[in-house]
């Protein structure tokens, strides 16, 4: 099919008229997580603050796509939570059976629209080994989304096995051609995003190096412009997904055809998530040319040489550590020069301490006690970090409920904010700061003095 003119222009929903070019897409599948309701309140509440913070603090930046995917029991009150922030939510699954009916145990698109869900997953490569849902099933699926106008991501990808035979090319678009088929050029601009997940790299902590996550796009991209015309496809994001981190986001994300990411693991812990969507929102600024890349781009005449040179000898695995280390020594020399020349803030480490929790938020400084507070959530725990002790490791405080957020008093102490009360901790032993909280909660509203 022509985008020009049969689905072009305004009256048809493209550009012009509410369907833009691809954007950065990050989404976040939680799987069969967490165990609760009350913890995916908790979640989907930090990652949508964190979205708002997003649009507040960087207008500069292009926007982008963010979801989550959360358990089906909980869309409707995730999708409540998240109303007005700009986070999607999606479903995981859905069957394909477009009518209600004797379907034990299936969703229909139907039911996934009206609890809240403006897109569902196809495909993901669990559905396909666990449950041996097949292409022609899969297809079924992704037209059953689209009857109810559900964004689809459908999800792609080889085994270790196909992956060493040299047969990645033709699994990803047998798949693509199996799980599309039938589905017009109108349906895949307005609603498709693909997502690649090498089935080696998903909860292995094994990631795809960018330039070879880049080259699969690049297939996959390639296929879908031949099967729909360039214009068309480039009207689709094409995600990564398999163990994306923040440590490997931002070089994955950089490259031309990766635009954004199906983040698993680390969508579970609102701080990652958080750090993953920042990453891609800077990337589409440098992608889009609205704010600097610290890249051998912004490098002075002379030095673009030698960028190249240390990533090209980086490659080499025979390296020895002496060499290596001189190499990242010539690295970092390299990107302070960056930073004076585009005026970027390139920051590194001095110190890693060990502080053991999942989700980590709200840090605070002390300076009067030379501390650093900060609350893991679902832990139930008020940690903190005094530099001077020896060893140098983070502690913990137990509290009785969920932690929602830590303010220091001016008069010393803290004030811990639990899901069932305000408890203020005076400056003292954790045992003592633990005794006093489990024993003396208190409200805003309460007159009388607790510690």
């Amino acid at each position: 099919e022509s985008i020009t003119p049969a689905i072009a222009g305004p009256a048809n929903g493209l550009e012009g008229g509410g369907v833009e070019k691809r954007q950065m897409f990050v989404a976040g599948n939680w799987k069969m997580n967490p165990g609760t309701v009350t913890e995916a309140e908790s979640l989907a509440s930090l990652v949508g603050a964190a979205a708002i913070a997003l649009q507040r603090d960087r207008p500069d930046l292009p926007s982008i796509r963010i979801g989550v995917t959360p358990p089906s029991p909980f869309l409707p009150v995730v999708a409540s939570i998240l109303k007005g922030t700009g986070v999607k939510v999606g479903a995981q699954d859905l069957h394909w059976e477009g009518r209600c009916g004797a379907h034990t145990g299936g969703v229909a698109a139907s039911m996934l629209k009206s609890a809240g869900a403006s897109f569902v997953l196809c495909g993901h490569s669990e559905r396909r080994s666990i449950f041996k849902e097949t292409d022609e099933e899969i297809n079924l699926k992704v037209k059953a989304a689209l009857t109810q106008d559900l964004d689809v991501v459908l999800c792609i990808g080889e085994t270790f096995e196909e992956f060493q035979a040299d047969l990645v090319e033709s699994v990803c678009t047998t798949q693509l051609a199996k799980g599309l088929a039938g589905v017009s050029t109108r349906e895949v601009v307005q609603h498709l995003t693909i997502a690649y997940e090498p089935v080696w790299a998903i909860g292995t902590g094994l990631t795809a190096t960018p330039e070879i996550a880049q080259a699969v796009h690049k297939v996959i991209r390639t296929w879908l412009e031949n099967q729909y015309g360039k214009e068309a496809a480039s009207y689709i994001s094409i995600q990564y997904g398999g163990s994306v981190t923040p440590e490997t986001s931002s070089e994955l994300l950089q490259m031309p055809d990766i635009d954004g990411a199906l983040v698993g693991g680390a969508s579970l812990s609102a701080d990652k998530f958080n750090n993953i969507v920042s990453s891609a929102a800077l990337e589409a600024g440098v992608k889009q040319g609205v704010s600097p890349a610290l890249t051998k781009s912004v490098l002075p005449i002379g030095a673009n040489e030698v960028w190249d040179a240390v990533e090209e000898v980086k490659k080499l695995t025979v390296a020895s550590e002496e060499v290596t280390q001189k190499l990242e020594k010539a690295k970092d020399t390299l990107k302070k020069i960056a930073e004076e020349k585009s005026g970027a803030t390139y920051l590194k480490a001095e110190e890693l301490v060990p502080c053991r929790n999942d989700l980590g938020e709200s840090p605070v400084w002390s300076a009067r006690e030379n501390k650093l507070y900060w609350v893991d959530i679902q832990g139930k725990k008020l940690w903190y970090w005094d530099p001077s002790t020896a060893p140098r490791e983070a502690r913990s405080v137990s509290m009785p409920s969920m932690v929602g957020c830590v303010a220091l008093r001016e008069g010393g102490g803290v004030l811990v904010g639990l899901q069932d009360g305000f408890y203020r901790l005076l400056p003292s032993s954790s045992s003592a700061a633990a005794s006093s909280a489990s024993n003396s909660p208190s409200s805003s509203s309460s007159s009388s003095s607790s510690s």
